[in-house]
């Protein structure tokens, strides 16, 4: 830090006029400013040595002569501009890092220069983040959580108690009265209210990983200054030590790479490297000695100079350092834990290990995506069936400096570019956010405590006018599987008929099609005219009627198979991404779907991993086809059904499912002149 800052130093000081978007000059130089500030000002606390004081010192009395000159910016593309930056996000940003700047260097400026540069800067900045765009400060979003952290942050380092009331409580011409306790639980707006409402019980951030990550900075850094300068708050153990719990539950919302799973809006190489998960990881840490914080640290190889940070640097060097525990568990969405939430199956190898999801939290505000009853499936961390994200080239001035772009609300955000079914080629809810954000899916079965399998089904009503949704996953794995094999077995419930369609993300080169009949498309024309699919090109189709259809392709030196059970006449499309897309804005990458036309509709598929190829000689190849045959499924009684499989090892794999989906529930059926019994709703015997 000090050769980089010693460096910036000796260059000199730029604070140019405000006029670029996200990723052009004054943007990023304004960028540099606050954190080499922040650094600075670190340096000053450590080393004592005055430059680094004179250096923030004269780093603000530039601002403070620039400040009262400054206009909204003058990119106008933001709900709410900010003053340096071209949304009022960033200049929150720059806030939060300059008032701890500032804090580091408060006794180093003389009262003259502090005067300065709180009356034309910092008091200024804080009526211009709060009172002038209330639209930020009194939401309940990342942006909330900034605008206010920001407001807080400079409110305790200018000895204003009421900024840091208003930041904590949101303002309002009519505050709510009564004593503290009364107000946090009653806060409508600022930094309680997004403790209550942002976070499930388990610490589940509602607008998914990627912007948990975003908003990590601000909730922890502002919990740490409340701590400092309000002890009495304790504020880290508010709401059952909600904040405590985010950041572990961040961790396990990562995959074996430790990139965050990109659910909702979200650029998928986000990692735990990030500077806010290495600062929230420390002051956590300091908090509370939790062992998975020691483990991710182990992996980021990096602390922040602070107090955390050398806590953990001293348990990195006692050399006994801790792996991060992934095992199969639910993470509940919404304040009280009952807006659904997001189901994990891992498998038994963890040097090999596969980890599956399912979706069925809620919308996740203005960042969510309509993809009720998703999954992904990853491979050491690798993506197998993805979620795309969202289409943003951060800071990237060609793509619109930066911003989401317009493929992301049309493509990335619908239905279609999910793992999910659709009906009637539209997006879950037709794409209407306020819908989508009344309803939540509702887990009806989460049982891994059997060697040979685990399972989960939830249930997504109201998905469409007239149609439910529900979708049991059944991860098998005995001992004679080196790999998973999942059942997805995927429902729509209507008195009407509709086309289903179901879709794969899945990454990789195709290997085979095994389907009646199939057509390559030369002419290309869009799959659908909505919900994402207007996108998606559709390169070939097939028609299949035999009994089982299986489609087959390579991922990362493993090879993989679906395998359709054709229960009813069924449709193949094979898709890429790219359609109506002329600025080149979206992935090249392809798509899988089946459909149906049906008022009830049962999709059965196995996903299987197979084999391997070694990408040094691609000499060594094993197990190229599949391993399954005779995929079918046997009605046994009203609401029971067995779906049964032969693979290549000698068993015969049978999946019973109950379509009661009470655990206590006890059943009987005959198969094959055998009776049969389980409890619950779901049952696997190997034979």
């Amino acid at each position: 830090m000090k050769k980089r800052l010693d460096a910036t130093i000796a260059e000199g000081i730029e604070v140019p006029i405000p006029k670029d978007p996200a990723g052009g000059y004054t943007h990023e130089q304004h960028k540099e400013n606050y954190r080499r500030m922040y650094e600075a000002g670190i340096l000053y606390q450590v080393l004592q040595d005055p430059k680094y004081a004179q250096f923030v010192d004269d780093m603000l009395m530039k601002y403070a002569e620039m400040f009262p000159t400054l206009p909204l910016h003058p990119v106008k593309k933001s709900y709410a501009p900010g003053k340096l930056f071209w949304q009022c996000l960033n200049d929150d940003n720059w806030v939060v890092y300059t008032a701890q700047a500032y804090d580091c260097v408060y006794d180093a400026i003389s009262p003259k220069h502090r005067k300065i540069i709180e009356k034309d800067l910092l008091r200024p900045y804080a009526e211009f983040l709060s009172k002038e765009n209330l639209k930020v400060f009194n939401r309940i979003h990342n942006h909330g959580v900034w605008d206010v952290a920001a407001v807080g942050m400079l409110g305790y380092v200018l000895g204003d108690q009421q900024l840091v009331e208003q930041s904590l409580h949101g303002y309002f011409k009519k505050p709510l009265k009564g004593d503290e306790a009364f107000r946090q639980a009653n806060a409508r707006a600022g930094f309680y209210a997004h403790l209550n409402q942002l976070f499930g019980p388990e610490g589940y951030y509602t607008e998914g990983p990627y912007y948990h990550r975003y908003a990590l900075t601000p909730f922890i850094l502002f919990a740490e200054a409340i701590s400092n300068n309000e002890p009495e708050r304790d504020i880290f153990h508010y709401r059952n030590s909600v904040l405590l719990k985010t950041v572990d539950c961040l961790l396990q919302l990562t995959n074996e790479k430790g990139e965050f799973l990109p659910f909702n809006d979200a650029i998928p190489e986000m990692s735990i490297n990030a500077p806010s998960v290495i600062e929230g990881v420390d002051i956590a840490y300091k908090h509370e000695q939790n062992p998975d914080f020691v483990a991710v640290a182990a992996l980021q190889n990096k602390v922040t100079i602070s107090e955390g940070g050398l806590m953990i640097a001293k348990a990195l060097a006692s050399g006994d350092v801790p792996r991060i525990r992934r095992h199969s568990h639910i993470i509940k969405d919404g304040q009280h834990g009952d807006q659904g939430g997001i189901g994990f199956l891992y498998s038994k190898n963890r040097a090999e290990q596969f980890a599956l999801t399912l979706k069925y939290s809620t919308h996740g505000l203005s960042h969510g995506h309509y993809d009720k009853l998703g999954l992904t499936l990853y491979k050491k961390g690798k993506p197998v069936l993805q979620d795309y994200g969202a289409v943003r080239y951060v800071n990237v001035e060609q793509k619109e400096g930066g911003r989401y772009l317009p493929e992301t609300a049309k493509f990335a955000r619908q239905s279609g570019s999910h793992n999910v079914m659709t009906c009637d080629g539209k997006s879950h809810f037709d794409g209407n956010i306020k819908e989508s954000s009344k309803h939540w899916g509702t887990l009806m079965a989460f049982d891994v405590d059997h060697k040979d399998y685990q399972a989960i089904r939830a249930r997504q009503n109201h998905v469409y006018e007239g149609v439910d949704m529900q979708r049991t996953i059944v991860q098998i794995q005995d001992t004679s599987l080196r790999d998973p094999i999942y059942l997805d077995v995927m429902e729509g419930f209507s008195k009407e008929t509709h086309q289903y369609d179901l879709s794969y993300q899945y990454l990789g080169q195709i290997m085979d099609m095994k389907f009646d009949q199939y057509t390559s498309h030369q002419t290309l024309s869009p799959i659908g005219t909505q919900a994402g699919f207007e996108y998606i090109w559709k390169v070939a189709e097939a028609e299949t009627t035999t009994q089982n259809a299986q489609f087959s392709w390579l991922n990362h030196e493993v090879f993989y198979t679906i395998t359709t059970l054709n229960n009813a006449p069924t449709k193949q499309t094979l898709g890429e991404y790219g359609a109506n897309d002329p600025n080149f804005n979206l992935r090249r990458e392809p798509m899988y779907m089946m459909s149906r036309r049906a008022d009830d509709v049962r999709f059965v598929n196995l996903i299987e991993p197979h084999g391997k190829i070694n990408p040094a000689t691609n000499e060594l190849v094993r197990d190229t086809h599949s391993q399954i045959s005779d995929l079918k499924e046997t009605n046994l009684a009203e609401g029971l059904n067995v779906v049964q499989f032969q693979h290549s090892n000698g068993h015969t794999y049978q999946v019973f499912l109950a379509a009661n989906s009470d655990k206590a529930a006890k059943h009987t059926a005959t198969l094959n002149n055998e009776t049969v019994r389980w409890q619950g709703p779901i049952s696997v015997v190997v034979k």
